[in-house]
């Protein structure tokens, strides 16, 4: 199993971790060196945003997320930690008060 997760991309790795397959312990290990990298090249000032480098490694990764455990992971690292119950569920609100007033395609998925 190790030589099969050596082959697999950070998306793939990412979405079997969340789908909580048996050889979850594996697959997070796989994501976290694999994160830890992300988090090493991540620009750390305005200036870096602009360094070819960092697009083309992005360009390299090929990924549009990390999962969900890589994310939470991410921006845990980042100093960005999960929002409060209340502040959850008011920004929830909003979000569907904002939907059903300013979308008419948008509408029936706000009605639970």
């Amino acid at each position: 199993a190790q030589n099969l997760l050596e082959e697999l991309e950070l998306q793939q790795i990412a979405v079997l971790l969340d789908a909580n397959l048996s050889c979850r312990d594996l697959l997070g290990r796989r994501l976290g060196g694999m994160l830890w990298r992300f988090m090493e090249v991540i620009p750390k000032t305005p200036e870096q945003w602009s360094n070819e480098a960092y697009w083309a490694y992005l360009q390299k990764l090929q990924v549009d997320n990390f999962g969900r455990h890589g994310c939470f992971f991410v921006l845990e690292r980042l100093g960005i930690h999960k929002a409060a119950q209340s502040f959850a569920k008011r920004a929830d609100q909003e979000v569907r008060r904002y939907i059903r007033g300013s979308n008419d395609a948008l509408k029936d998925l706000t009605h639970q």
